[in-house]
């Protein structure tokens, strides 16, 4: 997968707690969206050292150049971003998801792939708290329940 093209169909369970964050510069957020903290604002989450989760975009925001009323400025708008909750995201495991992975640290290599292997660059999002019973044990890659917080991972 890569960062979103379009505003996505995240399925949260129960309503998460929602905050503003100002846009960084030149960039289209898409709702659904795994946001990290930029240096002039919210940007879409990139494998880097130290990189921090902000959270998941709630709206779709366009603060690109030559895109009015904005045009790309540096924290021009906000985006509401949730930034604690439950959300059901499809995580790859690298083995077929099963109930024994619940407790496993979610990490986002870009703003819509999620992995549960570590690497140095991957950003941690949260913990699986919950799997799909219809699907434990296929494949590498299932929908589960991750249990999000910005920052304080």
């Amino acid at each position: 997968m890569a960062d979103l093209a379009a505003n996505s169909g995240r399925k949260y369970q129960g309503n998460p707690v929602k905050m503003s964050y100002d846009v960084g510069p030149n960039l289209e957020v898409f709702a659904g969206q795994a946001m990290i903290a930029g240096a002039n604002g919210i940007v879409n989450a990139t494998p880097g050292a130290g990189a921090d989760f902000i959270g998941f975009a709630m709206e779709h925001v366009d603060n690109r150049n030559n895109v009015e009323p904005h045009n790309g400025a540096n924290r021009a708008t906000t985006a509401e971003v949730a930034i604690e909750g439950y959300v059901w995201l499809d995580v790859d495991n690298g083995a077929a998801i099963t109930f024994d992975d619940i407790g496993l640290q979610v990490y986002a290599t870009d703003g819509n792939t999620f992995v549960t292997a570590a690497g140095s660059n991957n950003v941690p999002i949260g913990k699986i708290v919950n799997v799909d019973a219809a699907v434990v044990g296929g494949a590498n890659t299932e929908e589960v329940c991750v249990r999000f917080v910005a920052v304080a991972n």
